[in-house]
């Protein structure tokens, strides 16, 4: 009959919403009714929300409270991209050899339509990807969608491909596709993965195919080719998640449970983030300076900037951003002085027979991933997630290789000892992001036998962590580095 919805604002009046299930858009999902509305919040400022339903018979549900403060932030673009990780106006790709890539798999299309309005929408020149597959314009998906629309939206004027599976077809058949292809895309973007126990008890999957992947990696790597894979979007045990490819969702907080491909020390790991005032633990909490009956409360406004911190639950968001260690494959030499020095540092660590301190430490970096603008199906909608973190990066270094071979070097390959290498000699090639954690999972709907928050997890500090690894790129600096140094 009725759905209620009230949001109290931090510093403001509280607003509040009841809705007939045609004005709140409602609709049955399976099993559950999905309803929708808009509420118009300053953005960075901190809400709690509640909804309940009214049912025709007079009888109510119990009041829902969203279960962290959440915190709304603006719809991010590629201008946003460019202004916050320091690229250069005009930038764009010009080398004919150049070219980026994303992968789609589970029948994940894009539409032309919807493309061509993202870029006439952020003023960008229009392009058209090279299909390598199938692709059906009329069922664009949402990953797919996101893929390519911001990777060709950060890597503006790069070639790029985006390569089509059909049901069935996994990352496997993408490498070998890969291996089979004489001048491959030169960086890609893989939006897909499980947890490594999700690929070692899958049926016809096993750690063998890890271990076979992995070959197929190290051989991109000897060919030059980089690739990017985001880190998961459920904390570092995946503890919940309804997304994952080859296995039913986590049910527990423990172990810590590594998300692959974005493991493998021969990916580039992408954790997410996104952008905030309050990135401090005591912003936003009430004080009164003067107690007695007449006193006010007042928030501690901690600053007017805008910062990084990773996407968690516990900061406002509805899931966390992936990262731990690998409990299958041991640690990369290169990244061997980072996760030592973290290890030492790191005042929080999970009691030790929940991770393993010798295994491959992810993720590599970070960027924004949360609230990304994209078209979809004709209507504008905001996506989130590691995998929009992917396809900003593959941008970004598409353009660095765009630097590199029009100077006639070589594109960056396997970058990832490059990258832990700048970060101990220049340290300013990256934002360093220190503060946040990644201990919790999803936001779970009411009655969920999954948890949302979970006490053990890793904490982002200065240099590495599991959170969002060496930082968030500075481009303009580390596309001087490439020049100057590869």
């Amino acid at each position: 009959k009725q759905f209620h919805v009230n949001v109290y604002p931090e510093g403001f009046e509280p607003v509040n919403h009841a809705l007939t299930p045609s004005e709140a858009r409602c609709n049955v999902v399976g099993t559950e009714t999905v309803c929708f509305t808009e509420v118009n919040i300053a953005p960075y400022t901190r809400c709690n929300v509640t909804t309940q339903s009214i049912f025709a018979d007079g009888t109510s549900s119990q009041v829902y409270l969203y279960p962290t403060m959440y915190s709304p932030t603006p719809y991010v673009t590629p201008q946003l991209i460019y202004e916050t990780y320091n690229v250069p106006m005009g930038t764009r790709g010009v080398h004919k050899k150049n070219s980026q890539a994303i992968v789609s798999f589970e029948e994940q299309y894009y539409s032309h339509h919807d493309l061509e309005r993202f870029f006439d929408a952020m003023g960008i020149l229009r392009a058209q990807p090279l299909l390598t597959g199938y692709n059906n314009d009329s069922m664009p998906g949402g990953e797919a969608t996101l893929d390519v629309q911001w990777v060709m939206g950060v890597g503006q004027g790069v070639n790029t491909t985006t390569w089509s599976f059909p049901e069935g077809d996994y990352i496997l058949n993408w490498a070998e596709a890969v291996a089979s292809t004489p001048e491959a895309p030169l960086v890609t973007s893989i939006s897909y993965g499980d947890t490594e126990v999700g690929y070692e008890q899958k049926s016809g999957y096993g750690l063998q195919y890890i271990y076979r992947m992995n070959e197929e990696l190290i051989k991109m790597a000897l060919r030059g080719l980089t690739v990017i894979a985001g880190s998961g979007d459920a904390g570092w045990s995946n503890v919940g998640e309804a997304g994952n490819d080859l296995s039913a969702p986590d049910p527990t907080c423990t172990p810590g449970r590594a998300f692959y491909p974005s493991v493998s020390p021969y990916v580039m790991s992408l954790s997410a983030t996104f952008l905030t005032k309050n990135y401090l633990a005591a912003c936003g909490e009430h004080i009164t300076p003067m107690p007695g009956v007449h006193s006010i409360s007042v928030p501690i406004e901690c600053t007017a900037r805008v910062s990084e911190v990773p996407v968690s639950v516990s900061g406002g968001i509805s899931w966390t951003t992936g990262g731990g260690f690998s409990n299958v494959t041991a640690r990369h030499a290169y990244q061997d002085a980072e996760v030592n020095h973290f290890l030492a540092t790191s005042p929080q660590l999970p009691p030790s027979q929940y991770f393993n301190a010798s295994g491959q430490g992810y993720a590599d970096i970070s960027t924004i991933g949360w609230n990304q603008l994209v078209v979809w199906d004709g209507a504008f909608f905001p996506i989130g997630g590691t995998s929009a973190s992917g396809p900003v990066a593959a941008g970004l270094f598409a353009l660095i290789n765009d630097a590199l071979l029009s100077v006639g070097k070589k594109p960056l390959g396997f970058i990832n000892p490059s990258l832990y290498q700048w970060a101990r000699e220049y340290p300013d090639a990256f934002n360093d992001v220190t503060t946040g954690k990644n201990n919790d999972g999803d936001i779970q709907v009411p009655g969920s036998s999954y948890p949302t928050f979970c006490e053990y997890g890793f904490t982002a500090q200065a240099g590495w962590d599991p959170v969002t690894g060496l930082g968030t790129p500075n481009f303009y600096r580390l596309r001087e580095l490439a020049l100057n140094i590869l």
